[in-house]
């Protein structure tokens, strides 16, 4: 029973620590007026999580209309 208890919470260890991940930077302008900018780029990162296309199509659509509620 102890083995199996040290297998899994190592396990979930590993896991915890693979899923802390990067946290995005960004350098910008900050005197930009963003308001004139229409456009924007769907990125992809090397080491990403794949979500599967289907999870990835409906963010995008969820993401799409809520930009575009905003006008």
């Amino acid at each position: 029973m102890k083995r199996w208890l040290l297998l899994v919470l190592g396990l979930s260890s590993l896991g915890a620590a693979r899923m802390e991940g990067r946290t995005p930077s960004h350098i910008y302008d900050k005197q930009a007026d963003f308001s004139h900018y229409r456009t924007y780029q769907w990125a992809r990162f090397p080491n990403a999580l794949n979500l599967g296309e289907l999870t990835e199509g409906q963010l995008k659509g969820t993401l799409q209309l809520a930009l575009a509620g905003k006008g």
